[in-house]
């Protein structure tokens, strides 16, 4: 029924698949065989194999976690300058403008004093009354100069009694950004009046709205850190 090849290892000569004999000469018969590399069928291996096979596992594990965890300390370490390079393929400032034109600072919150309750009319007016009649006028220039309209990001036209900041378009032009520490910086440089106009209607002016942030994270950042993870195999 069967015959001993090497130690261990036992023949099936019928189709029969045999355990290792308890005896000499003596083995229990079971259905099926299992092919070698061979093509040979063989019964059993023998325990010594099996232990090596064994004492091998540990070995094997932690050659795997070993790479593995390497394959995460580059992952970790790279993924900062990962992510500062995407912010800086981003047009942070033209985000900035798309929301002072809206008349929205960072907050979300509408530019203000508007264009009637500027205090300014009143220092170069003698009454409330002709302060208010200048600023009026002033809010319909700015109406036909830079009308009110849709937004790239989405945000509705401004009212016309609501600031944007922009006659020339100097001082947009003067709005840069700059990606350090996984953050970014909005400021303006170069233009003489910007420091007025920051203290006139906040710091927040040079703020990211969540709209825009959301932006970024959809458009920049979701779709890198997918191609940065797998590229890792996660």
């Amino acid at each position: 029924m069967f015959q001993n090849d090497a130690e261990g290892v036992y023949r099936c000569t019928q189709g029969d698949f045999f355990h290792r004999p308890a005896k000499t000469g003596e083995g229990t018969a079971f259905n099926g065989c299992f092919p070698d590399y061979k093509g040979e069928h063989y019964g059993y291996q023998s325990l010594t194999v099996n232990r090596g096979i064994a004492q091998a596992i540990p070995f094997i594990l932690s050659m795997y976690i070993k790479e593995a965890f390497e394959q995460f300390r580059k992952m970790k370490s790279g993924l900062p300058g990962m992510i500062e390079d995407e912010l800086r393929r981003v047009r942070i400032e033209e985000l900035v403008k798309d929301q002072l034109y809206s008349g929205i600072d960072g907050k979300g919150n509408a530019l203000r004093p508007t264009y009637t309750e500027d205090p300014y009319w009143r220092t170069v007016t003698k009454t409330d009354k002709a302060a208010k009649r200048r600023g009026e006028q002033y809010r319909d220039f700015k109406a036909k100069i830079t009308p009110p309209q849709g937004s790239f990001l989405g945000f509705s036209p401004r009212n016309t009694n609501t600031p944007n900041l922009i006659i020339r378009g100097d001082f947009y032009d003067s709005i840069k950004s700059d990606v350090r520490n996984w953050g970014v910086k909005i400021y303006s440089e170069g233009f003489y009046a910007s420091g007025d106009i920051e203290r006139k209607y906040g710091k927040e002016i040079f703020g990211l709205t969540r709209i825009a942030k959301g932006y970024i994270v959809r458009n920049h950042l979701a779709p890198a850190l997918y191609k940065y993870f797998k590229d890792y195999g996660l």
